[in-house]
């Protein structure tokens, strides 16, 4: 088990998930960093929206899977590698007006389509 998937686990645990969550959130790190052949920690907002587009364009997944794709990699980078809110906010994992567009497909909010 490597440290990284040590750390969320302490975390999830730490803020009570279920077992379900963690497992889900432990497999949607998993397969993002399959994804780009590399730790989550060497990524950023840029691969995080092209795993997004990815996710939505070319598995069809529908908008609430990838919901919780998203939400286990904002977890991921907010709360076990503490990365700011503003560094994430040009995926679409920060919290605020982009945030809320999410789940619709691509990022519809004018104030997110600037920092993009």
């Amino acid at each position: 088990m490597t440290q990284l998937r040590k750390r969320m686990l302490k975390n999830s645990n730490v803020r009570n998930y279920s077992q379900a969550t963690t497992r889900s959130y432990i497999l949607a790190v998993k397969q993002f960093a399959e994804y780009f052949g590399q730790s989550p920690e060497k990524l950023g907002a840029k691969e995080i929206r092209r795993y997004q587009l990815y996710l939505l364009n070319e598995k069809k997944l529908t908008p609430g899977t990838v919901g919780i794709r998203m939400s286990a990699l904002r977890f991921l980078y907010q709360k076990t590698l503490k990365r700011p809110r503003s560094r994430l906010r040009r995926s679409g994992l920060g919290i605020g007006p982009c945030f809320r567009h999410w789940k619709f497909g691509l990022v519809r909010n004018v104030s997110c389509e600037r920092t993009a």
